[in-house]
């Protein structure tokens, strides 16, 4: 049995859009998840934020996005739903060479490494379960610089793509 529905927007009882389909055919999602973070500005602006080894790196200020992706306390995104998520991240040190790594469900997954003073930037994408959580952290004592206002050099965003 074939059949055809004819609507251009896909709703919720409350009458929240969550999918449109424009004049071509083409899906557009209203609502996407994800969530873009700045470096922890508890220690002012234009700063190096220092981490020790095995920390989390600090984004703890969510810049825009659905805030409830990040915890701001332990640093680190979490998938609310299953599905292929991507973190990238830009880190600007100033300590020598550095190390990072992507961690999920506090499961090391792929490492990163900067020879130089220099930034460093990567993403990673993960298959998340319901409630997992993703971060990046400093593999050595590491500081990182936050900048001043919308002059960021270290910055995640976490996104789910499918």
């Amino acid at each position: 049995m074939t059949s055809i529905l004819k609507v251009d927007n896909i709703q919720n009882s409350s009458g929240t859009s969550a999918l449109s389909i424009d004049s071509s055919g083409r899906v557009i999602q209203n609502q996407r998840l994800y969530v873009f973070a700045d470096i922890s500005q508890t220690s002012g602006t234009n700063v190096y934020i220092s981490h020790s080894i095995g920390d989390p790196i600090k984004f703890g200020a969510v810049i825009s996005g659905t805030a409830s992706l990040l915890n701001t306390s332990t640093y680190k995104f979490q998938a609310p739903v299953a599905g292929l998520y991507m973190l990238q991240v830009a880190l600007h040190s100033n300590t020598g060479p550095f190390q990072t790594s992507f961690h999920q469900n506090d499961t090391k997954l792929a490492v990163n490494f900067n020879l130089d003073n220099e930034s460093q930037h990567t993403s990673f994408t993960f298959n998340c379960a319901a409630g997992d959580e993703c971060h990046i952290e400093s593999d050595a004592g590491d500081n990182f610089y936050n900048g001043t206002g919308s002059q960021r050099y270290t910055w995640a965003t976490w996104a789910k793509l499918v």
